[in-house]
């Protein structure tokens, strides 16, 4: 018996094994060159991390704006990551108590309708700036 558990396993592990080469064939034949992963990193002021400034020196205030964006949605990211793992924790440890069970189901829905909204809100705001920056040709930097 425990022989056939060994053939299985060889078996399986063979199989696991061509298919993880098989379905890392196109990503490997897509990979570019050095030089290639190089020049698409960036190059100037803006590749070595430096933030472009107008002729005072100062930054840009769209760009500071941006960055205080993308802190806030990471905050709220961090609050609905929270907010997931405490209604799941309800609802595990409910026991049978439909009224945690469906305070639990409420702190999820809520949640998740919290990030929708604001993933909404930001793909809005994200395709406002762009058309307006096409539209005024201004860099949004975006």
């Amino acid at each position: 018996m425990e022989k056939v558990f060994l053939k299985i396993k060889k078996i399986r592990f063979i199989i696991l094994t061509l298919l993880y080469y098989l379905l890392a064939l196109p990503v490997q034949a897509k990979q570019k060159s050095i030089l290639d992963r190089l020049k698409s990193v960036g190059t100037g002021d803006e590749g070595a991390g430096f933030q472009p400034v107008n002729e005072e020196g100062d930054i840009y205030f769209a760009d500071r704006l941006g960055e205080i964006i993308k802190i806030f949605l990471t905050f709220l990211a961090v609050v609905f990551l929270v907010l997931m793992i405490y209604g799941g924790f309800l609802w595990m440890t409910a026991e049978g108590n439909e009224q945690q069970v469906t305070k639990a189901k409420q702190t999820i829905i809520n949640s998740t309708i919290g990030i929708i909204i604001v993933m909404l809100a930001y793909a809005i705001t994200y395709f406002v700036v762009y058309k307006l920056g096409i539209a005024t040709e201004f860099d949004t930097g975006l």
